[in-house]
Formats: C-alpha cells, structure tokens, sequence
C-alpha cells in the first residue's frame, strides 16, 4: 500500500492514519497471511489484526486447534456475521445494513449462491431469502501471488461491494447474533458493544412477531446468550405492561408455552420485583398478641396407659 507517514504531523494525525491503514486492509488480500474460509466464502485476513484482538483466532493460529492448519474453516458460521466480527476486529466498530465488500473465492464461479444464514424462524428467513440473491463474482481473472497480494493495483485488492443481506433483518435480532458470535471467537470488546446496541434496540421490539423470534433465539442452543436473557428479562419486567396489554401483545400463551425457561425466568424475576418485602414489615404476617415460649411436652399427661 505504500504509504509514507509525514514527519510534521501531530500524534492525534499520525494515530488516525495508522488507524485508516489498517481499516483498509479489511476484507483486502494485499499482505493477507491467513485465509478463513466460511460456507463456499473466502476471506482474506491479518494475523497480526485478528490476533491481537482475538483469543479465538490467537489459539486457532498458533494453539492447538484443528483450525491451526491453515485455511481457517469455519463450517458452523454465518458468512455474514463472520464478515461483521472481521469488520469490527479492523475498524473497531460494525455496521447493519449497508453495502459491504464482498469475500471472493477464486474457486466459485459467478453462478455460485452464497450459503443461507441459518436462524429459526420467520425473521431469520428473511436473511436467508437476501443471502440467496447474493452471488460471488469470480476471480479467476486475477492473478494472485505466493503471499496472498496481487500483481494488480491497490483497487483490484479491495473486493466488490454487494447488498448486506442483513439489511432486512431487525436490528435487535441482529444485535443479538453478532453477540454470540463475539463470545465464540472470545472478543471481550465486541461483546460489550453489540451488548449495548441489543439493549437499546430491544426496547423497540414490541412488534409480536419480532419479539417471539428474537425470545426463541435467546433461548436457544446456538450461541451463549446468558447475559443478553438476563438483560431482556429485564427489560421485559420494567416495560410488563405495555408488552401484555400494549397495541400489539407481545407476550402470549403461545410464546409461554413455545419457550417455557423464558416463562419461568419472566414469573421469578417479576415476583422478585412486584412481591418484594415491605420495609416495615414485621417477621411474622400478623401480631399474635402473646409471647410464644414453645411447650413442654414431658410435663404434658396425654392419658396413654394412666388412670
């Protein structure tokens, strides 16, 4: 990439053009070291990037993962998210719906569909459903060096851009995978991030529907949700009404009855709200009006055997 940091710029300036450079390596095979593939799709990446950031990618590239022989495969990930955990590892942030880069496989020609996202119900069908009309555009026609670069320019490294399939998908339901995948790949910081976007987008999720989906997926075996479950069930207990007896119900009998820990979590932690002890109340329900001293029973005469 070739480009030369002048020496009069400020720390502040210099930091922000480190910062860029590495940004425009994302999904950029230019001094690509490591190859991940996911479903039918090629990334190119960093290991200095990934790495440093990730416990996961540090242990599948220099552990004792079976990952460790390189390409990297990942056949239970979503292409998709796996492009958004890429996307933060590189520039720090992530983004829902817009156009992103698209990862090549020279392997694939152009009739090629993307891998459907695979996620429960009504919702995740639309990520399928926009995840099919993606197609991967060939690369045959670029030659690749030893090292993973190309003998083309800068602009031929970046791949083509195609419509995020995940623009359809509701933010919170989107949120919310992007944070099973942070867990998985071990990335602290983009837990606490996509954490903080589900909290806020979630408290929009009144819509029945929606919200069903994004309870099923909570409460599903895909990914570790413990922490988002207990966040949504808060949530759910200070906004109890408006969900139960709002415009649109959210929380019915069928959704009760679908995902039953959902119910029981939701019945203790309102309980634990709703039926808290008074502070002035006293240790026993009602004042008895005596002191109680017990009884003693040996000076008590039942009759058994005595005339």
């Amino acid at each position: 990439m070739g480009h030369n940091l002048p020496p009069s710029w400020p720390d502040g300036k210099a930091q922000e053009h480190l910062l860029n450079l590495i940004a425009g390596l994302h999904l950029n095979s230019e001094y690509s070291d490591l190859e991940i593939i996911c479903k039918g799709r090629t990334f190119p990446a960093h290991k200095l990037v990934l790495c440093s950031r990730s416990e996961y990618f540090k242990r599948a590239c220099f552990g004792e993962f079976k990952e460790t022989r390189e390409p990297i495969c990942l056949d239970n990930t979503d292409p998709v998210l796996l492009e958004k955990v890429l996307e933060f590892l590189y520039t720090g942030n992530y983004t829902v719906g817009r156009l992103i880069p698209e990862a090549r496989d020279p392997q694939l020609d152009c009739d090629t569909e993307c891998p459907k996202v695979h996620a429960p119900n009504q919702l995740a069908s639309k990520v399928e459903e926009a995840t099919d009309e993606i197609t991967i555009h060939s690369t045959e026609n670029i030659a690749q060096d030893p090292m993973g670069g190309s003998d083309q320019s800068d602009q031929e490294d970046a791949v083509e851009p195609v419509i995020d399939p995940s623009a359809k998908c509701h933010p919170c339901y989107f949120h919310m995978r992007v944070f099973g995948e942070a867990d998985y790949f071990m990335i602290s910081s983009l837990k606490d991030k996509a954490r903080e976007q589900f909290r806020t987008s979630f408290t929009n999720c009144s819509e029945r529907d929606l919200f069903a989906e994004v309870i099923k997926e909570l409460y599903s075996e895909r990914a570790n949700y413990q922490e988002l479950k207990t966040l949504a069930i808060d949530v759910v207990v200070n906004n109890l009404p408006s969900l139960r007896k709002g415009f649109s119900t959210a929380i019915d009998s069928e959704l009760l009855e679908a995902v039953p820990n959902f119910a029981v979590d939701l019945c203790l932690a309102t309980m634990d709200k709703y039926v808290s002890e008074p502070p002035n109340m006293r240790p026993y329900p009602f004042a008895t009006g005596f002191e109680y001293k017990g009884v003693d029973y040996e000076s008590l005469s039942w009759g058994f055997g005595n005339n």
